[in-house]
């Protein structure tokens, strides 16, 4: 499967150079291409600091809630109350 990581990669920056390469990967190799490389542009950074802290922050929430939600389900076992459940949507 294809896995594409998503960011706010150009907070703080302008400019532009190319590059090519590639690199080695467990499931082979990534050819990859730079079409454009941003100066650090300081005053940019700060304007999207907030919003890169609070994404970062938010995938990291993300993976610790998905890491507990299957740790409970390999130790617990769900039991459904179907009467509560009736008395709910009932």
């Amino acid at each position: 499967s294809q896995q594409v990581a998503r960011s706010s990669a150009g907070v703080g920056a302008s400019g532009a150079v190319g590059m090519k390469g590639s690199a080695a990967a467990p499931g082979g190799a990534i050819a990859f291409e730079i079409t454009r490389h941003d100066a650090f542009d300081p005053a940019k950074f700060e304007a999207g600091k907030a919003a890169l802290r609070d994404e970062l922050l938010q995938q990291r929430r993300d993976q610790l809630a998905q890491g507990l939600i299957e740790n409970l389900r390999q130790s617990h076992t769900i039991e459904i109350n179907q009467q509560l459940v009736d008395g709910v949507n009932g």
